[in-house]
This record gives structure tokens, sequence and C-alpha cells, in this order.
């Protein structure tokens, strides 16, 4: 059922599945929501599970505790049906993960930051614009007992260590949050191209205008990248992009590693907030430096 993989051409353009199992013949896996796109859990399988898992059209992992497999579900009747399954094929540049800030998070998170802009003394405190780059109407931290209480603080953490486990193979033992902030951008307000300190970064959107705006001159040929948020990395050159174009939707969040560049371009039209919230964090030191001592 699975090439194996020799070249780059074959894994991406092919007509076969090629997975990329790691030295114990495992391969890392996220399963989501298919409605509300949330993580339900992650784990791992290997050649075994995943033909069960696309022969059956229900998830099946391999436990590496009890080096065996199993179906999800056949005991408590609780199986996870199967409705696409998706191989990240990413053989160069920087890894990125798109996660759903699950709604009741969501909901706290909004309703916090609203009470927060009616307080002035509060805002004034938590004011972190003066160390961002961005020319937008505010930017300010988020308390740290809401954080641990809303549950913003465990969302991070989790993702984190699933952001990491996928793409070095290795579980983080340390999660250590150092800022976490909410911008507030309105119409003809950016960005500019930045990066963020830690280790691990993300950026989320948690109200996008209805209206981004258009095209000034109504260009066919290129798409109107008003409010979204660019991913930046190298330079153009021939077989090789040097930007990744994001269009913001409510829950949408992305991790990514803190040196990657990033820009939010303008928007028009509209008097709506884009409202969206970053993070950078720090983990274990061995696991983030690949160079070694």
């Amino acid at each position: 059922m699975f090439k194996k993989r020799e070249n780059v051409v074959e894994i991406e353009e092919g007509n076969l599945l090629s997975p990329k199992f790691d030295n114990d013949g495992l391969i890392p896996v996220i399963t989501m929501c298919s409605q509300t796109k949330e993580i339900l859990m992650h784990g791992y399988m290997n050649v075994e599970a995943l033909k069960k898992t696309i022969e059956t059209k229900e998830a099946h992992y391999y436990s590496r505790s009890r080096k065996a497999i199993w179906h999800k579900g056949k005991t408590s009747g609780f199986v996870q049906r199967v409705t696409e399954i998706k191989i990240d094929l990413r053989v160069l540049g920087p890894a990125i993960l798109k996660v759903k800030i699950p709604d009741e998070i969501l909901d706290k998170l909004n309703d916090y930051i609203d009470k927060i802009i009616n307080d002035d003394s509060k805002l004034k405190k938590l004011n972190y614009g003066e160390a961002l780059v961005g020319d937008v109407t505010q930017e300010f931290l988020l308390e740290v007992e809401f954080v641990k209480s809303s549950g913003w603080l465990e969302f991070l953490g989790n993702s984190c260590k699933i952001y990491t486990e996928l793409n070095e193979g290795k579980k983080i033992s340390k999660f250590n949050l150092l800022k976490t902030w909410v911008v507030r951008q309105f119409q003809n307000e950016y960005n500019p191209t930045h990066w963020h300190g830690g280790h691990i970064s993300g950026a989320g959107f948690l109200k996008v205008p209805k209206s981004l705006g258009q095209s000034t001159q109504q260009k066919k040929s290129k798409k109107y990248r008003g409010g979204n948020l660019q991913l930046i990395h190298g330079a153009r050159m021939f077989t090789c992009p040097s930007t990744f174009n994001i269009t913001p939707e409510v829950g949408d969040f992305y991790l990514f590693p803190n040196y990657l560049m990033h820009t939010v371009f303008p928007f028009k039209g509209t008097d709506e907030e884009r409202r969206s919230i970053s993070f950078n964090a720090s983990i274990d030191e061995d696991i983030y430096n690949v160079y070694g001592k």
C-alpha cells in the first residue's frame, strides 16, 4: 500500500502514498474533530495501524507502552470515524502547525479582553506597545492568573508539546511561557516584519472583520492580502517560495519557531476590529539547540 520514500519528486508529486516512518517504524499522528478542528488526541501509528485506519475508516493506533495496535473505541464504543487523512510532506524549511482554539477558551479570551479595554488603569498597566513594533491601536499582555484559569496556558503547553514531538520526535519536559499578548488592529494599521524571542512562538485570531477590503486596482491576477498574516523565511528562488500567506479565520492558531519572520498587512473598508493573540515560550534547551554543545 505504501511506497518506499526515494526522492522528493515522487514523494510530493507521485501517485503512491509514501509516509515518513521513523527509525522505530512509527509516524506521529494528530487527530482532530472534522467539524470544530479541535485536537482530540496525539498518538502514533505504524504501517499496520495506518493500513487498518485507511481500510476500515476508523482510527487505529500503535501503543508504544504495550507494543501493540489498538482500535480506538473498540471497548468503549467511542470509535473515531476518519473522514480525511493529511500527510505532512514538508522536506525543507521551518515547521508550521495549525490548531484550533477551543470555543470555550475563545469566548473567555474575548470576554476578558473586552473588560480590559474598558478598564483604563489595568490597560495602562498591561500595555505592551513599547516593546513591540506594530503600528496598531493597542497591544497588551494577558494577566498570569487569567492565562492559567482560562485554560489558555494548558492549551499552549499541549500545542507546543505536539508541535515539538511531531517535528523533532522528542518529548519536551519543560514549557515556560514567556509572554502572551493581544493585538487590536483596525483599518490602515499594520505590523511590520519582525520575529519573537524564546524558542516556540505562535499567532491566532480572536476576531476578524466580515470584510478586509479589496484591491484598489481590482486586480484579477494578484490575490488581495489585506489583513493577512505572512510568514517569511529565506529568499524567493527557483523552486523555493519564501512566504506563506494566512487568511485570518476566527479560532485558527499557528505555531512556528521563534526566529520565523512574519508581518501583518493593513486592511481597509471597515471599522471592525481584527483581534489576534500571540505568545512566545521556551522549552528544553537540549531539544531546541539542534547544534549540540
